[in-house]
């Protein structure tokens, strides 16, 4: 259902005009009107113009779409919320998915930024020491990873169990609507985030909310 939906891809208007934008994300309000994508697709569709203050302006139409959404959706303050980059990322990488957990390797799938997308347990051990007390359970978000393959499901298998060799109760919420996934990270006490823009994206609007 949401296998071509890209939040994060449409803040990439750097360089773009108006007609270019739409060629590139148009779809994503064609296929999803209703979606956080979806809208901010229709806001520039209704402008007709990509204006200077486009950056601004996304920022706080999402902000606002975050701060109406289902104010249910909101984790507890003992939880540790972790964002899981993996599909393509690690479905298409020549390591296996224990070469990933070991080392922070660079993505070497073409036709995407060369960063270290699939973090290793030495990120989450360095990250839980420094940051977080009083952590009870963990859920792991990882967005499409139903339809992502065998090496996504084998990382956060693999990481379910590091977690839980802890001492720490885990779940997972893999391949759901993306928008409340989004939202649930957003609104989290506490969070660790994967590789990305769409990472980098969440902790933008963590520090505005």
């Amino acid at each position: 259902m949401y296998n071509n939906y890209r939040l994060g891809d449409t803040f990439h208007f750097q360089n773009l005009d108006y007609y270019s934008y739409l060629k590139h994300f148009g779809y994503q309000y064609k296929l999803f009107p209703e979606s956080f994508g979806g809208r901010l697709v229709k806001y520039i569709i209704d402008l007709g113009r990509i204006p200077e203050t486009i950056g601004e302006d996304f920022d706080n139409l999402l902000l606002n779409m975050i701060q109406t959404y289902n104010k249910e959706i909101q984790p507890k303050n003992t939880e540790l919320v972790i964002h899981c980059r993996v599909g393509d990322v690690i479905e298409e990488s020549t390591h296996t998915v224990d070469e990933h957990l070991r080392l922070p390797l660079m993505a070497d799938r073409s036709g995407i930024t060369q960063t270290v997308y699939v973090k290793p347990l030495s990120y989450y051990e360095k990250m839980l020491h420094e940051h977080f007390v009083d952590i009870q359970n963990v859920r792991l978000v990882a967005g499409g990873v139903a339809r992502s393959g065998p090496k996504s499901k084998e990382y956060i298998n693999k990481l379910t169990a590091w977690f839980e060799s802890k001492g720490l109760s885990v779940k997972s919420t893999m391949g759901g609507d993306p928008d409340e996934d989004f939202v649930y990270m957003c609104r989290a006490k506490n969070f660790i985030c994967g590789g990305g823009g769409f990472t980098r994206l969440i902790n933008l609007m963590r520090e505005k909310l």
